[in-house]
């Protein structure tokens, strides 16, 4: 009977660390996978993910996001005031973009987002809506000083054949632009940018 309740005693330890251990494994994962200042998407994450989207569907958005003029707020105010204002940045898309869409922190100040079963002339609605909302941001870098934050964003299709880093290279492409037409707005790839 003793050797019986021992052994009890002893599945039930063993069943307790596992499931720590299960645990703990989840949340190594969820590290490993999740920007931890954003919360959403690393890079590599993203990337691996974005592989797997496209193919899912026909038509996909691919949208580079970067904010502008972001290295005057980390000069100007600090780091920790920079990393408020990727946060409050984070938190438009957090709310905006639908749910199977794809969102990561791929940079600094750069963001990627996918947008499955989406046309390119639906991606310029949901692009306009990113650069509208994130331009209209309270941004308080210190009590009683607001800045205005501003996006650029490049905007190209995807389909499944297409290659990742072309892709990037393409939404790349199209962020330039953007940011030599003088930021504050989206822009769609054409060939002609490649030159």
């Amino acid at each position: 009977v003793k050797q019986r309740q021992q052994l009890i005693d002893m599945a039930v330890k063993l069943k307790d660390t596992q499931e720590k251990l299960q645990k703990v494994n989840q949340d190594l994962q969820f590290r490993v996978n999740i920007d931890g200042l954003t919360g959403l998407t690393n890079r590599e994450h993203f990337i691996r993910l974005f592989e797997e989207r496209r193919m899912e569907s026909e038509n996909n958005v691919l949208l580079i996001i970067d904010a502008d003029h972001f290295k005057s707020i980390n000069d100007g105010y600090g780091h920790p005031v920079g990393d408020r204002a990727l946060i409050s940045i984070s938190s438009v898309f957090k709310y905006l973009l639908r749910k199977g869409d794809l969102v990561g922190r791929i940079g600094g100040e750069e963001f990627g987002v996918l947008l499955p079963n989406t046309s390119e002339a639906e991606g310029e609605i949901i692009a306009e809506m990113i650069r509208y909302e994130i331009e209209n941001i309270l941004f308080e870098p210190q009590k009683g000083v607001s800045r205005r934050m501003t996006v650029s964003i490049g905007l190209t299709g995807v389909s499944p054949y297409d290659e990742r880093a072309v892709s990037m290279r393409n939404a790349d492409s199209a962020l330039f632009e953007a940011k030599r037409r003088g930021r504050n707005q989206w822009v769609r790839y054409s060939a002609d940018m490649r030159d």
